[in-house]
């Protein structure tokens, strides 16, 4: 039988330039919204109605443009993306961080395809599958259940800051997921 050969601890880093840059975009667009477009609306529409409506609309808008800028800056502080060791996968990518999935939870890794998939030519997006997802779901704290709730049950691995093309991160973790996955089995029998 074939020694496999233990695989390196993965890192894979944020691109910190470009949540930098969308964290400015976000914030600038909220800004300008707070400030400029109700002065618009105020000064130069008569129907009141019309003036409400837009008004709500720009709040809104202003508020969400804000938001996202904050969950930028707060994503400065994460280097990485995505780590994975001997315990498990640590996911910090996408606005919500998932965090830590251990590998005896994990039963695989799928190719998920999305709207920006459609941009370019690299494998969809990544989404780790849980194998008993009510067992792990039960283990979660409040806030990781929320994320699962609002996530539709899937944890995904966003790509989109990385430094690593989808591909051969999927190739990656797979690669892991058996290593480990065998190692596990090895030691229990």
């Amino acid at each position: 039988m074939e020694k496999q050969i233990k695989p390196e601890n993965l890192y894979i880093a944020r691109k910190r330039w470009l949540t930098a840059i969308a964290a400015a975009a976000f914030l600038a667009v909220g800004i300008a919204l707070a400030v400029a477009f109700p002065l618009a609306v105020i000064k130069y529409l008569p129907s009141d109605d019309l003036r409400i409506y837009l008004i709500v609309c720009a709040v809104l808008l202003t508020a969400e443009s804000l938001y996202l800028g904050v969950l930028n800056l707060r994503n400065l502080f994460f280097p990485y993306i995505l780590t994975a060791d001997e315990k498990g996968v640590y996911n910090y990518s996408g606005f919500f961080h998932f965090g830590f999935v251990a590998w005896q939870e994990i039963g695989g890794f799928t190719k998920e395809a999305a709207v920006l998939d459609m941009l370019d030519s690299d494998t969809p997006s990544i989404k780790i599958y849980v194998k008993n997802f009510n067992a792990f779901k039960r283990k979660q704290s409040f806030y990781r259940k929320w994320l699962l709730f609002w996530s539709l049950g899937e944890i995904k691995i966003h790509t989109l800051c990385s430094q690593i093309p989808r591909k051969q991160l999927l190739t990656l973790l797979c690669d892991m997921l058996v290593y480990y996955s065998h190692s596990e089995q090895v030691n229990n029998g």
